[in-house]
């Protein structure tokens, strides 16, 4: 059967390894060794020729730790030669002057690094295994030094948890010292590391209520000229807020959200070939197949596999069921729902529900 094309991805998340010198308490994949089973360096490739005759702008390539695969450079300078934009996320452990050098003669664009909090906190949360008693938080400020004398983009993600709320004025502060041009702000979700037991007290998820604050903060300094704080799409949802939190640190005005775009602008890839919506969606119910068994434009183009996608009002459950705008915010972030409650369609972190409770009004 043909499948009818449909609009290509802007950009693809790509997990090349799950191998990695971390062993962060939220760690989305419980990055540490690399499975038996990732893609092939042949195999790698030919994604690449994938992801460029499915029409995809940008590549980011992470982990894991994307610099502990061996072939990293071949598959980067072959995302450049097929004419897309390269991008990396990594920890910034491994970013030293050698490596900035070559990722600036291939041609990467950005580098993105995680902060979650000031050096106390952020080495708490973000370490390596047993023995290794480096300040993750020192080599990653060493990093965004060395990005600072570089044409590449210099981003931090900070996934927000109870225990580095309170220090996001302070971080700021910091990030700005050192030269961040982008800074985007996210929610934990109990995912991959994060989902174990063990993670509590170390590691917790902010609880519903506290969403306000971190959206009062984003909107404060939206108009910072140095670097306004940008909200993930896990931070909304249409409350009075909503069209600040779209725009702030922002180069595209979006006036508001209206839907997930996983699977709609964005693809997700995992080290052995599996195909998702992005880089936060782990796992069942989120691989919709896999590389070695299609090929990346048939996946795509069957859209009823992103079953997530433009649900209608009656899919809603829970906090969503009956809201008023449920069809066009359709839940929110989809991993952010089903983490939280394990149901697709029934998000408590929403701000327009947060307001309307704290009012007295129905949905």
């Amino acid at each position: 059967m043909t499948l009818a094309p449909v609009k290509p991805p802007r950009r693809a998340l790509w997990e090349i390894t799950w191998k990695c010198d971390l062993r962060c308490e939220h760690c989305l994949v419980e990055g540490g060794t690399a499975a038996h089973d990732e893609l092939s360096p042949v195999e790698a490739l030919d994604l690449v020729d994938q992801l460029a005759d499915l029409g995809v702008a940008a590549v980011s390539l992470t982990g894991g730790e994307p610099f502990l695969r061996r072939d990293w450079r071949a598959i980067a300078e072959h995302v450049r030669r097929r004419g897309m934009a390269l991008r990396f996320s990594a920890n910034g452990h491994l970013l030293d002057d050698e490596t900035v050098r070559t990722l600036v003669e291939i041609g990467a664009e950005s580098f993105s690094v995680s902060i979650d909090g000031l050096s106390a906190t952020h080495d708490r949360l973000r370490h390596g295994p047993p023995g290794d008693t480096r300040s993750s938080f020192a080599l990653v400020v060493a990093a965004l030094d060395r990005l600072r004398a570089t044409p590449m983009l210099a981003t931090v993600r900070t996934t927000i948890t109870k225990q580095n709320i309170d220090e996001l004025p302070a971080l700021h502060g910091v990030l700005k010292e050192h030269g961040v041009q982008r800074w985007v702000l996210q929610l934990a979700h109990r995912t991959g590391r994060l989902a174990a037991e063990r993670a509590a007290g170390v590691c917790d998820p902010i609880d519903p209520e506290q969403l306000p604050r971190v959206a009062d903060f984003i909107v404060a300094n939206a108009d910072d000229p140095a670097l306004p704080p940008r909200a993930f799409n896990n931070i909304g949802y249409l409350g009075r807020q909503e069209p600040t939190l779209r725009q702030s640190g922002r180069a595209r005005r979006n006036p508001l959200w209206n839907g997930c775009s996983c699977g709609v602008s964005v693809v997700g890839i995992e080290p052995d070939g599996g195909i998702k919506g992005c880089a936060n969606q782990v796992g069942e119910p989120f691989i919709v197949g896999n590389i070695r068994r299609e090929r990346l434009a048939d996946i795509w183009n069957d859209r009823p596999r992103w079953h997530w996608l433009h649900p209608k009002p009656e899919q809603m459950t829970g906090y969503c069921a009956g809201c008023a705008l449920a069809k066009v915010c359709g839940a929110g972030c989809t991993t952010l729902a089903y983490r939280s409650t394990g149901e697709l369609f029934n998000n408590p972190y929403c701000l327009r529900r947060l307001e309307r409770e704290g009012q007295g009004v129905a949905r």
